[in-house]
């Protein structure tokens, strides 16, 4: 039991650790993504460290931790939120960014001085009393009521920023997945759809924390299986953060520089002024139905501006006023149409021939398109045509 109780404590901490060092491995000079998802597994690391040591019971080495601990925790939101930004954002990391760590620099750094200056009985006392919820009678100092005024302030810091710091991670998402879907056919790989349930699932771990914060951590180490509850949330979303974060390799920095290397490169065309609106919708129209450019793998926005002899801009435009969708989606019902097709051969062709000749860069892309155009699987509408010719 005891071996058990150790596995569910360190869990996380482990599981933060293992992430660390495999980021830190794999880091590129200039990643700045990648390096800043390792310093965020790294902080999460002493936070669960501090966690380990409370519900080990170690008064004393708590007490030397608990400002690593309060630094922890209120760095692990804005820590994640640069990773955010970085990914989706920011090439460069952006000074006004890393001020939204002074709150937890801020209270680490005063508990470290108010411990430091503490008489130790009246340190141990703060401990029992406000940590661990003993029920402990002691008159204290005004240095030891600044200590709890500390503590307390930073607990509601800590609520305060939760919603702040998810709200943009959000916003910051759908816009890169909507500046994405407006370049590529394909975003498998490039889009952070995950990142999006991440920061849902970070909601519900923050709501968690707080119903946590409110019971007291002391709760937890009444039964071992109590533990458990808040080690395998917490083991599950560090492990899902880390594990996707490390194969997301795609970042808002290939986005731009792919751009810039597009756009100096670009074919000189036909000015705008030189076509009309119409014209151009037309032959973008005859590009897609007549000559199915749509099954070129992996099609780019710049790809088809190059081969009209217009810029991209104008061919966004198009496609987002005229047939409110972005590129993506303009290509892929292409895709997905041209797929029926070879769905309904009497050949049978299999998914991976399907997908190849309708432009998609994979099976699972060509599996994500067609039940978000027909809210059936491949096979399910296979199957539901032939029944109709069958009838």
């Amino acid at each position: 039991m005891a071996m058990y109780r150790d596995i569910v404590i360190l869990l996380p901490m482990f599981v933060c650790l293992l992430w660390a060092i495999a980021l830190y491995s794999d880091y590129k000079r200039g990643d700045y993504a990648r390096l800043s998802l390792a310093i965020f597994m790294t902080v999460s690391f002493f936070l669960y460290f501090s966690h380990a040591v409370y519900f080990y019971g170690d008064l004393e080495l708590y007490a030397i931790l608990d400002p690593l601990y309060t630094f922890s925790s209120l760095a692990v939101y804005p820590l994640f939120y640069v990773y955010v930004r970085m990914i989706s954002k920011d090439v460069t990391l952006e000074p006004s960014v890393v001020f939204t760590l002074f709150p937890s620099l801020f209270f680490g750094l005063a508990l470290a001085l108010i411990y430091s200056m503490l008489e130790p009985l009246e340190l141990d006392a703060i401990m029992g009393q406000y940590h661990y919820r003993n029920n402990i009678a002691y008159t204290y100092s005004i240095l030891g009521k600044i200590a709890i005024a500390t503590v307390k302030a930073s607990r509601i810091v800590f609520i305060l920023q939760i919603v702040p710091f998810i709200y943009y991670c959000r916003r910051d998402i759908i816009a890169y997945n909507r500046l994405i879907g407006e370049f590529y056919s394909s975003v498998e790989g490039r889009d952070l759809t995950w990142v999006r349930i991440i920061t849902t699932v970070f909601l519900l771990t923050a709501v968690f924390s707080l119903v946590a914060g409110f019971l007291g951590r002391s709760f937890f180490n009444q039964e071992d299986y109590l533990v458990f509850i808040p080690s395998l949330l917490f083991s599950t979303m560090l492990f899902s953060i880390g594990f996707l974060g490390f194969r997301q390799r795609f970042t808002i920095r290939d986005y731009r520089k792919e751009l810039n290397v597009k756009e100096s490169h670009r074919e000189p065309g036909i000015n705008l002024q030189d076509k009309t609106r119409e014209k151009i919708k037309g032959e973008l129209l005859i590009l897609f139905e007549e000559k199915e450019y749509f099954r070129k793998t992996d099609l780019r926005i710049t790809d088809v501006s190059a081969v009209l002899g217009t810029n991209r801009s104008y061919i966004s435009s198009i496609v987002n006023v005229d047939y409110d969708s972005t590129f993506s989606d303009f290509v892929n019902k292409y895709r997905v149409e041209y797929a029926k097709k070879l769905l309904l051969d009497k050949r049978n062709h299999v998914l991976d021939y399907i997908a190849e000749e309708s432009g998609f860069a994979s099976v699972n892309s060509l599996l994500r398109a067609f039940k978000k155009e027909t809210a059936l699987t491949p096979g399910q509408f296979r199957s539901s045509e032939k029944s109709k010719i069958a009838d």
